[in-house]
């Protein structure tokens, strides 16, 4: 089913896929990184339409190339009164949280191939307009400042943002003071000067510092592995330089 026209002040999720360049010298990998990518995200926004839960708002998903681009649906609102405004807006940061949550635990938890992705988040005017479609032509016509700023968040963003890491940019929220702090999605969200940082793989902030340790051991592993690389390889010269030199 396409997805229907929207304009509105929305949260705007851009989520993609970790590694794809290296994927894509592999070709095969390649293409069944985004199959699993593409009926990942089906999926999730397929129970998202289907459940009875009110406290969600339906969340869109347009896919292309090796990213999603996911916006809430806001409902059109008949008072602007500022509580009314403020209950929607926390309703669909929530909405946003809880699908790239499940789409990235769907990802990590695959017994094959299981795959991370990185994800920003940005608050603003934006429209999606469900253009006519050609004969071998399909056009869906996207604009607005957030998905601008979450594509040049996730590609030059301070700091680089890391693989498996998903970040509000603070700025633009203005929930500061309302986000219930004590509820899920919103009690993983760690504030820095310029970002949330949502820790989705974590239980509760509680584990956030043993995380942040044994994610940066992973760089230390892999710095070590390097080096014994490194090792056999000089080893082998040395032994070569040795035999060289008693053989004159």
């Amino acid at each position: 089913m396409p997805i229907t026209t929207y304009e509105g002040e929305t949260f705007v999720a851009y989520l993609d896929i970790s590694g794809f360049k290296e994927l894509m010298k592999k070709g095969d990998k390649a293409e069944k990184a985004l199959g699993k990518f593409y009926s990942t995200v089906y999926d999730v926004g397929r129970d998202f339409q289907h459940q009875s839960n009110l406290s969600f708002v339906d969340v869109n998903a347009v896919l292309f190339s090796d990213c999603a681009i996911l916006f809430a649906r806001n409902p059109t609102l008949t008072s602007n009164e500022v509580e009314t405004v403020r209950q929607n807006k926390i309703k669909s940061l929530q909405s946003v949280l809880v699908f790239v949550k499940r789409v990235n635990c769907e990802l990590i938890l695959s017994n094959r191939d299981p795959m991370m992705t990185v994800c920003s988040i940005d608050y603003g005017k934006f429209k999606y307009e469900d253009r006519i479609e050609f004969e071998g032509i399909d056009k869906g016509f996207v604009v607005g400042k957030p998905f601008v700023n979450v594509f040049l968040d996730i590609e030059s963003g301070k700091p680089k943002i890391q693989p498996s890491e998903c970040r509000i940019l603070r700025s633009n929220v203005n929930l500061d003071r309302d986000i219930p702090s004590n509820d899920e999605p919103f009690s993983l969200l760690e504030p820095t000067s310029g970002y949330y940082y949502y820790h989705w793989m974590l239980q509760s902030l509680r584990e956030m510092r043993q995380f942040k340790q044994d994610y940066q051991d992973t760089y230390q592993l892999r710095y070590a592995g390097m080096i014994q690389v490194l090792q056999k390889y000089v080893s082998r010269t040395r032994t070569r330089h040795t035999s060289d030199s008693v053989s004159l």
